[in-house]
């Protein structure tokens, strides 16, 4: 009988890796990390093993032919890749043994701080793929769970700190300010920010030689003293249960490679979109004339996923930006399924540490899935975004701030429900009809929490009308109901939401 061998590998703590830093530069190289270990990093390690070169494309190359089960002499195959995870197949138990120490050892060596765990287990082409399946999963996620290691060196009392990390600095780094002691970690990430950086430009700006991607989170055309920056992740709805929903590898290849086709394409699509209203967004009142003027585009991605996006850009755009992806990637075909999506907006001073404002970005995108979930039934694959503005100095737990909120908003038109649309009027009305004193007393008001129905009576003899909102008369009434106030986003997010650009760039694009 046959024997193939079936090795799953996955990506532990990822996040934790990729945002350790508050240095853009270090995001962006940790990312290209993490997506290179099973490109050509493991593309290496093969060859190391086998002594011949192999074409990891080949999967998607030939995505409905398991060539193992028909070719009895084939070394290896690539099952697929993708979401962070590989699987990959052997003929020969013993070779599988030696490519996963060597890779892992590799892996230590050159890239410390990356977390790795497999499953491993023989694999009877005659046996259903997806009980198989299921089984390598359930495997992965106990191996994940009991087997926690130490993928750094351990930093003594009598080590020198790196300046950029919790670990020891126990590499010399150069760089444009000079000579420095850093960690390995940091040294590794930052040496792989170029790469990112080419690799960004081929696929999303081809061959114009125009514009450029900044590494550095004050190069996104702020104006002197807005120091504010929007860190945006969205996120794919119900993918785990259309991966579930494949029962064999073909379709798992072939669903795998759609998905992150699209999100590469959609991302491409959305810096086209900037560039194309690049005269609107030069806008003065808003930006920053001399940092446009270097053609640098006020937006950089940190990770494009399969179906995943994480990106940071000016503040003022964070919110349309994340919008604007979501349109574009749902409109895509994927076969019979339709895609869905949810975003989580941190907008927040540059200064911010990384790994909290991404912490922040996951929960309220956690928090607009929840409700895409609660309304699957009577609006099926709907569109959510979440949005949180960090604007005091105190210290807030990620529960606080999610119940402090009046979003998540859906992103179409919808009776009875908080939409997007309902949130932009609500804007217009306050910045046409009532004066910013006016509304910043509201905002107070609301905020204290006390009972306003009688100052919102005076505001009325003033002809200040609350904007409609048709959610609840009691909103328009006495400004909250149930302790939650639709005005204070409406105030609060008019600073990072534009309208008069914004709708100029609707305009024109429609």
């Amino acid at each position: 009988m046959q024997k193939i061998y079936g090795l799953l590998i996955d990506t532990v703590s990822i996040q934790s890796y990729i945002f350790s830093s508050n240095k853009l530069k270090e995001n962006i190289g940790a990312s290209y990390i993490v997506e290179n270990i099973f490109g050509d990093f493991m593309k290496k390690c093969l060859e190391d093993v086998f002594d011949k070169s192999f074409n990891l494309d080949s999967w998607q190359e030939n995505k409905y032919m398991f060539m193992m089960k028909s070719d009895k002499n084939l070394d290896f195959e690539v099952g697929y890749i993708g979401g962070g995870k590989a699987l990959l197949f052997f003929n020969r138990k013993e070779k599988m043994s030696e490519f996963t120490k060597h890779w892992s050892k590799k892996l230590l060596l050159e890239y410390p701080g990356i977390n790795t765990a497999v499953a491993i287990d023989e694999y009877d082409p005659d046996e259903a793929f997806k009980i198989w399946f299921d089984r390598m999963n359930k495997q992965l996620r106990k191996n994940k769970n009991e087997n926690l290691l130490n993928t750094t060196v351990r930093k003594m009392n009598i080590s020198e700190d790196c300046k950029l990390s919790d670990f020891a600095a126990e590499c010399t780094y150069h760089d444009a300010d000079g000579e420095s002691r850093i960690s390995k970690s940091s040294k590794v990430k930052l040496q792989n920010t170029e790469k990112s950086n080419i690799g960004v430009k081929k696929l999303c700006l081809d061959d114009n030689d125009k514009w450029e991607f900044t590494d550095q989170v004050d190069k996104l055309w702020q104006k002197e003293g807005d120091n504010y920056i929007a860190l945006v992740h969205i996120d794919g709805n119900n993918m785990g249960v259309m991966f579930q929903g494949c029962s064999t590898l073909e379709e798992i290849r072939e669903l795998s490679h759609t998905i992150y086709e699209i999100t590469r394409e959609s991302y491409k699509e959305l810096i086209n979109y900037i560039i194309k209203n690049e005269e609107i967004l030069k806008n003065e009142k808003y930006f920053d004339k001399k940092k446009f003027e270097k053609n640098i585009l006020p937006i950089r991605s940190i990770v494009i996923g399969g179906d995943d996006v994480t990106f940071v850009c000016n503040a003022k755009l964070g919110i349309h930006i994340a919008e604007k992806f979501i349109e574009i990637w749902t409109k895509q075909s994927c076969g019979d399924k339709k895609l869905s999506a949810c975003a989580g907006i941190a907008i927040v001073k540059s200064k911010y540490p990384f790994y909290r404002a991404y912490t922040l970005c996951e929960h309220l995108c956690s928090g607009a899935k929840k409700l895409a979930r609660e309304n699957i039934k009577t609006i099926p694959n709907s569109n959510w975004i979440n949005f949180y503005i960090y604007q005091d100095a105190t210290s807030k737990d990620i529960e606080e701030i999610n119940s402090s909120g009046f979003g998540p908003y859906i992103l179409f038109k919808q009776e009875n429900k908080k939409s997007i649309d309902k949130l932009i009027n609500g804007i217009k009305t306050f910045d046409k009809k009532w004066p910013k004193s006016k509304q910043m007393l509201l905002r107070s008001l609301l905020q204290e929490g006390n009972d306003i129905e009688s100052k919102i009576d005076e505001f009325k003899i003033r002809d200040l009308h609350l904007p409609e909102n048709g959610y609840n008369e009691e909103y328009t009434k006495k400004g909250s109901f149930k302790g939650k106030s639709p005005y204070l986003d409406m105030i609060e997010v008019a600073d990072y939401y534009p309208v008069d650009m914004i709708d100029k760039i609707k305009g024109d694009d429609n």
